[in-house]
């Protein structure tokens, strides 16, 4: 965020202050703040009031053509809020949007996002999977129950354009970053993996229509780094999305990113695979395996590497040497194993479909088994 917006900003803060935090008296000042440059232009500013202070976050949004991200995430949080009534799960409190800076304002929350612990209490592969953190991972289950609950209307529909379109510009995206650092024509995850996954996507596309997916409006960012622990509750963050995308994206993206703290050298298998086992009871209950085990769930879990892959990739491109060949080293380790076994999954669930299509929708508000989702000819069509 830039100086002159920061402080257009600050002034509305602390003239609003009091209407921001009622049950504070006295007058109020602005006595710190700071400017953050990142994808999402942050200010943070501490109030201070009569023998209290309190911290806001001012942030900017992209600003798409069907999606405010500013805008949303007001919304979002404003809705949250007033409607959950999980115990222990929150979002920040969203105090105010300013239309014409395009800014959210929301109260400061404190605490150590998901990530970071792990990190601490798992740094041998050997480790087993921690009490605290399966309990803050069955709360992350719920909280995007709720979200989901709380902020979608489900409809099936078969697998869109974009949705394909979002595979293949991940690909390309995947393949020029991976040239950037390496050299024309050599691949950091293999030319296999790259020649594999092209065959898988024009197999999709030509099965596009009858792949089902369950669309609603989705967090598309709750991995990890976007939970933050606080005793025995947590808050999560940068729900910025208003825009309609298969809503289970955010389960299989919350999985990528466990898997990626396991891939680059924290915690293990048998963690990683507790961790997520915790994750799918929570939020799927009974219908964990049947849905776990749907073609288009492998689908959105394969989307969800690729999203990941390029985010490491591009904070391999900052690094220096050698610290950026130690980087590629794990993410060719890590990733390639990873994108074949998802490919293989997809083949076999896509050729498997084919002999027996299969019920696999799943209602998020009663909890149980919706009506099978039929095609134009009356058969029952898999569906996530």
């Amino acid at each position: 965020m830039d100086p002159q917006t920061a402080a257009r900003v600050a002034a509305h803060v602390e003239a609003n202050a009091r209407r921001y935090f009622p049950d504070l008296t006295g007058p109020c000042r602005i006595v710190e703040r700071s400017i953050h440059a990142s994808s999402h232009p942050i200010a943070c500013f501490e109030l201070r009031f009569a023998g209290a202070t309190r911290r806001v976050i001012a942030k900017r949004g992209e600003v798409h053509p069907t999606n405010n991200e500013s805008r949303a995430e007001f919304e979002n949080f404003t809705l949250f809020n007033a409607r959950n009534v999980v115990p222990d799960v929150h979002c920040p409190r969203a105090l105010d949007f300013l239309e014409g800076e395009n800014v959210v304002i929301t109260e400061a929350v404190s605490g150590e996002n998901l990530l970071g612990l792990w990190r601490r209490v798992s740094t041998s592969p050997w480790a087993r999977p921690d009490g605290r953190m399966k309990g803050l991972i069955r709360l992350s289950a719920r909280w995007l129950r709720s979200f989901h609950e709380i902020r979608s209307t489900v409809h099936a529909s078969p697998m869109s354009s974009a949705d394909l379109g979002a595979l293949r510009s991940y690909q390309a995206k995947l393949s020029a970053g991976e040239r950037s650092i390496t050299g024309a024509g050599t691949y950091t995850l293999g030319p296999e993996v790259h020649s594999k996954l092209s065959a898988v996507l024009d197999a999709l596309e030509a099965d596009r229509d009858g792949i089902l997916h369950a669309y609603g409006t989705p967090h598309r960012d709750f991995g990890t780094g976007n939970i933050l622990a606080h005793g025995g509750s947590i808050t999560v963050i940068d729900a910025s999305s208003s825009e309609q995308h298969p809503l289970l994206i955010d389960v299989t993206y919350f999985l990528v990113t466990l898997s990626a703290v396991k891939t680059f050298g924290f915690g293990g298998d048998a963690a990683s695979a507790g961790y997520a086992g915790e994750f799918l009871d929570a939020y799927f209950g009974a219908d964990r395996e049947r849905i776990v085990s749907s073609l288009s769930f492998s689908i959105l879990r394969l989307r969800s590497l690729l999203l990941q892959a390029i985010r490491h990739m591009e904070r391999a491109r900052r690094l220096p040497f050698p610290a950026s060949a130690v980087t590629l080293r794990y993410f060719k380790l890590g990733y390639s194993s990873e994108i074949l076994a998802s490919l293989a999954a997809i083949e076999g669930k896509r050729l498997a479909a084919h002999r027996s299509p299969r019920s696999c929708l799943w209602s998020i508000a009663g909890g149980a088994a919706a009506p099978l989702a039929q095609d134009a000819g009356g058969q029952a069509q898999e569906i996530l």
